[in-house]
């Protein structure tokens, strides 16, 4: 187990540190410094090597400062960042190490992942950079690879991921590159299509704002009429009308505007079906899980009521006693005798010493397995008070 945590430990520190790296980006642009991505995975792999040999020998805050000072010096002289920069790079790398200790399983790495690809794709966007595809393949592999190493140490065979899954999401990046590439002449020019359309679309609404509030554009239609006679040889008629320039300038401000949008709307998509299919995924882990404790103890808690049919009008929760059954388990960690990762109800209550008579009912109404009826209510909700009770004597 001691294998299981160090390699998540590893592997979500790494993967927080390529997404640091996009904000150790912008500061490096502003001050107008360059910033070496392999330096950078340099730097944080022994950062990471050096914390881990530092926490097997010492569990004081003493060699952990210095550590980290050393840090702050090898990335002022040898790596020449900036005063302020070498700081925050060290206090921040500190300050992961220090929460990777205190709980090694985090439920943030899909969302850190998602950020990465929305940050990498804003970039492709706005430049021609495309060595930034790069970090989104390594961040893939270091959170599959990590949990799939991390996973093999773990002592459940039911927990282990499956063969072909794992054959499957190594698999993806290269799948998904290939589709790209055959279809990239089809994808550009759906692209192309979509932004014409956007630009048409655009150009007609700017010249209905010219006649209702009097803009300075110049007609559309004339400077393509002109363009046409160019094309035609009637050179003399298009030198003597030249083009207004205002009116060269607007079209070329219009086209910008509308693919602004188009990018804009693209993105705005991607991210929208990204949090989507987290979510999903989400709550098919936590309906699925049974025997060990969900550590987001919010996610349960929302399928105890339903949507309002406005967002800002809290609706009142249609099963209660699931409610109290969160709210006793949030007491707990209080308290201090929450349940452990890993333990299941038996054991937590075997732990704390509490009666196991109707652990079968508690099981079956936390998951949602279960509907009781009104009498069951009242002797649960007895129950409940005997248990939290007994919580408050511990």
């Amino acid at each position: 187990m001691e294998a299981n945590l160090l390699i998540t430990r590893i592997y979500q520190w790494l993967s927080e540190m390529i997404v640091f790296y996009f904000i150790l980006l912008l500061l490096f642009f502003l001050a107008n410094e360059t910033f070496s991505l392999v330096l950078y995975l340099s730097l944080t792999i022994g950062s990471i090597t050096t914390y881990t040999l530092v926490g097997k020998h010492s569990n004081k805050f003493g060699p952990i400062v210095i550590t980290t000072f050393l840090i702050a010096c090898c990335a002022y002289f040898l790596l020449h960042y900036p005063l302020f920069i070498s700081l925050l790079v060290a206090i921040v790398f500190c300050w992961r190490y220090i929460a990777h200790q205190e709980i090694a399983n985090h439920n943030h790495q899909i969302i850190l992942f998602v950020l990465t690809f929305m940050i990498v794709m804003g970039i492709l966007v706005f430049s021609n950079d495309t060595g930034v595809i790069f970090l989104v393949l390594l961040q893939f592999f270091v959170l599959v690879g990590g949990a799939t190493f991390s996973n093999y140490f773990i002592e459940n065979q039911n927990n282990r991921f499956n063969k072909k899954a794992i054959l499957f999401l190594l698999s993806s990046p290269f799948i998904v590159g290939t589709l790209l590439w055959l279809l990239f002449d089809f994808i550009r020019w759906v692209y192309v299509f979509l932004g014409k359309i956007l630009v048409t679309i655009t150009t007609w609404s700017f010249l209905l704002l010219d006649e209702w509030i009097h803009l300075d554009m110049s007609s559309y239609e004339d400077e393509q009429r002109k363009l046409k006679d160019n094309m035609e040889g009637n050179l003399t008629r298009f030198q003597q009308n030249e083009m207004n320039p205002v009116a060269t300038a607007n079209e070329v401000n219009i086209t910008e505007i509308s693919y602004w949008i188009l990018n804009s709307f693209l993105i705005i998509l991607v991210v929208i079906a990204s949090f989507v299919i987290f979510r999903k995924i989400m709550h098919r882990e936590i309906a699925t899980e049974k025997n060990v404790y969900a550590t987001i103890s919010k996610l349960p808690a929302l399928q105890t009521q339903d949507k309002a049919k406005f967002p800002f009008v809290v609706k009142k929760p249609n099963n209660m006693i699931r409610k109290e059954i969160f709210d006793l388990e949030k007491f707990s960690h209080k308290r201090g005798c929450g349940r452990k990762r890993g333990e299941s109800l038996t054991d937590w209550f075997k732990r704390l010493q509490l009666p196991l008579e109707g652990i079968d009912l508690y099981q079956n109404v936390r998951y949602g397995n279960k509907q009781i009826s009104k009498e069951e209510e009242a002797q649960f909700k007895e129950q409940m008070k005997k248990i939290r009770f007994q919580m408050e004597q511990q």
